[in-house]
């Protein structure tokens, strides 16, 4: 499903801590002029994982990407990545330029900025088939602190899911709140002069601004529990500093007034409560109950809410390039899985030594019945150990 926007009008505006430059705003114009007749009859689409389209849409933007440049605008990047109206919202009034770095974990982490709105970008997110297009858009830079280029999209060492970008909101507990349950599952990025620039989208976090709101930049695919800690009593959500790895944190400086108390109750109710038909709301509440296992599940803990199935353990050897392959499996009645590949240095790079375990995700077909929890253990001998996990019976 795609969504069809075209705009008229490029305005200019001051964005509210930088002035863009002259030759953007030229570039933005020759961009509109040159795409305007093809924008209404093209649609834009971008999901993880998006590599391949990304890479192809880059080539034919052509000296844009080719420029030894480093961006230091949200708009650059915004035009970078071929987003013409969320180029617009990022040069208007109401975008939001933080511009900050935090050196952390051998990375530099810069969250250059976020805008929000109904319409201001040319991608499209759909929820059950319909279209929620009032969203909130954050741009960040990645880059190595020793200044060595970061993996090229189209290198074998390249993961979109290298780095997970979440807004965290205070007094909703991070496991459970972040932005794949904020129907943040689209992302679009690129690598250029081995700085990675990447924007993530989320439903619009607005209506939350009377609360401290903040973003997550971690070496994770995923929300990472044990990178930063959760306040029961306060609400807040801070670093763990003994976290082996990448965990920025940033304070989102989103104007309070902008906050809608009884729209943002409203939508935190909306995730927990049945409100789709009998269909629907039965699917939406098992995959809640299974994020719920999930998020709580640690190397250490695993066995009390989950029992291996034997019948699934294999042994996996590290190829010469470093990487696992092909963990295949079937469980009865519950379905199978072909596997697939990851690189042993990375997957385990957060692995604690006296339980080299880590969760590999799981699937299911629709049912807490069918849940099977992946997780592989780092052996001494070099190897890598799968085995499949069911949860435990009420």
């Amino acid at each position: 499903m795609m969504s069809e926007r075209l705009d008229d009008i490029l305005k200019q505006a001051l964005a509210p801590k930088e002035e863009p430059s002259e030759e953007l705003n030229q570039r933005i114009l020759c961009r509109v002029k040159e795409e305007e007749q093809n924008m209404k009859d093209s649609k834009h689409y971008r999901r993880i994982p998006a590599a391949a389209l990304i890479a192809a849409m880059l080539l034919g933007m052509g000296g844009v990407c080719a420029a030894a440049v480093k961006f230091s605008t949200p708009a650059e990047v915004t035009e970078l990545l071929g987003d013409k109206s969320l180029t617009v919202a990022f040069l208007g009034e109401d975008a939001v330029i933080v511009n900050e770095t935090q050196s952390i974990g051998g990375y530099d982490v810069t969250f250059m900025g976020i805008a929000s709105g109904k319409g201001i970008s040319d991608g499209g997110f759909y929820r059950r088939g319909n279209l929620v297009d009032d969203r909130s858009y954050v741009v960040v830079s990645i880059a190595n602190s020793d200044d060595s280029p970061m993996p090229e999209v189209s290198s074998d060492e390249y993961n979109l899911g290298d780095f997970f970008v979440s807004p965290l909101i205070q007094g909703c507990n991070p496991a459970l709140y972040n932005a794949i349950t904020f129907g943040g599952a689209a992302a679009t990025e690129d690598v250029v002069d081995g700085v990675r620039y990447r924007i993530m989208e989320c439903d619009n976090i607005e209506m939350f601004a009377d609360r401290e709101l903040y973003l997550c930049v971690v070496d994770d695919t995923f929300y990472a529990a044990n990178a930063y800690a959760y306040d029961e009593e306060s609400g807040r959500i801070s670093r763990n500093e003994n976290y082996e790895g990448l965990n920025a944190l940033f304070s989102i400086p989103i104007d309070a007034s902008k906050a809608d108390p009884e729209a943002a109750k409203a939508y935190l109710d909306s995730m927990w409560e049945d409100e789709e038909p009998v269909e629907d709301s039965l699917a939406d509440e098992t995959e809640r109950v299974e994020q719920a296992l999930y998020a709580k599940l640690t190397p250490e803990n695993i066995d009390e809410y989950a029992v291996p199935v034997e019948s699934t353990r294999r042994i996996l050897v590290i190829d010469e390039e470093g990487y696992i392959r092909d963990w295949s499996y079937e469980v009865e009645g519950r379905g199978s899985s072909e596997g697939g590949m990851t690189k042993v240095d990375w997957f385990f790079k957060h692995a604690d030594p006296e339980h080299p375990m880590v969760l590999g995700g799981y699937h299911s077909s629709g049912t807490l019945d069918t849940m099977v929890i992946e997780t592989f253990t780092l052996n001494g001998d070099g190897t890598v150990t799968f085995l499949a996990y069911i949860p435990k019976e009420d």
